[in-house]
């Protein structure tokens, strides 16, 4: 069995100080912030044996639920779902495909990664000008140079998600800048679609025409219908239903706000602390 290293870090420097620290090969990352389940370890192990070829690694994460409504619909429309990589039918795989937050083997996330270090070179490491999204843009950077990528669905980590809106706001908000300075393509689609679909819905709403806002309604019925199921499935408090618009708004207004920042004030620095 190949040693591999573990190492939790936050930033994109700490996390590259460690890399280079490392003893071995095989390295696996995680956030502070995140509880490793306990066979997170042993998964990327069994994969990097298993997966033909493999040197980059991308685990999952279950975004912690406490006792806040907040947290639970935030958890629903914010934070992919490790069991609808299983079982998710034909309309769940669009809603992922086209909205909702899901796994991908080529997309990184620094809560749950493994790599090789010919992988970590090919990459020229994490960058250390980006304050979010390092990990996505390491993830690209190494496939691109050759990188033989795979999604670890059993490399679970349990990560501690903000409590209340305008913490989370600020998050997104921090997330946007960092894909928009990364110059992420993919990150880049989805941020116009998203403009442009609420730009789209509130037109259709405030139209004088009733087919316009009805039309405007199945909308914002398809965007929060998945989250909402994904609530009752998870037998959560009916009254986080009543939060989903807001907490929808919280995460999609805060990763444009980053955006605009980024792109075109040139704002791509650390937020100012929360008091």
């Amino acid at each position: 069995m190949r040693l591999v290293e573990v190492e939790p870090c936050t930033i994109a420097g700490s996390r590259n100080h460690g890399v280079r620290e490392a003893r071995h090969d095989l390295v696996a990352c995680t956030d502070a912030g995140c509880r490793v389940d306990p066979g997170w370890l042993q998964a990327f192990r069994g994969a990097f044996d298993d997966v033909e070829d493999p040197t980059l690694l991308t685990g999952v994460y279950a975004a912690h639920v406490g006792d806040r409504l907040f947290e639970a619909a935030f958890a629903a429309v914010a934070w992919p779902d490790a069991g609808e990589l299983r079982r998710a039918s034909l309309p769940w795989r669009l809603w992922l495909r086209t909205i909702g937050p899901q796994y991908s083997g080529d997309r990184v996330d620094g809560r749950s990664v493994a790599f090789t270090r010919s992988a970590y070179d090919a990459a020229g490491g994490f960058r250390e000008d980006l304050l979010t999204a390092e990990d996505e843009a390491f993830g690209r950077d190494a496939i691109a140079g050759g990188a033989h990528h795979a999604l670890v669905p059993d490399a679970t980590v349990v990560w501690f998600q903000r409590s209340s809106a305008r913490l989370a706001f600020r998050q997104f908000r921090g997330y946007g800048r960092g894909a928009a300075a990364g110059g992420s393509p993919a990150q880049r689609r989805v941020d116009l679609v998203r403009g442009v679909g609420y730009v789209g819905l509130a037109a259709l709403a405030v139209s004088p025409r009733p087919g316009h806002r009805r039309v405007a309604g199945a909308g914002a019925v398809a965007i929060l219908g998945f989250p909402a199921a994904r609530l009752v499935r998870r037998r959560e408090d009916p009254r986080a239903l009543a939060l989903l618009p807001a907490a929808q708004l919280v995460k999609d207004v805060g990763k444009m706000t980053g955006v605009v920042e980024a792109t075109w004030l040139g704002r791509t620095g650390p937020l100012a602390r929360p008091e």
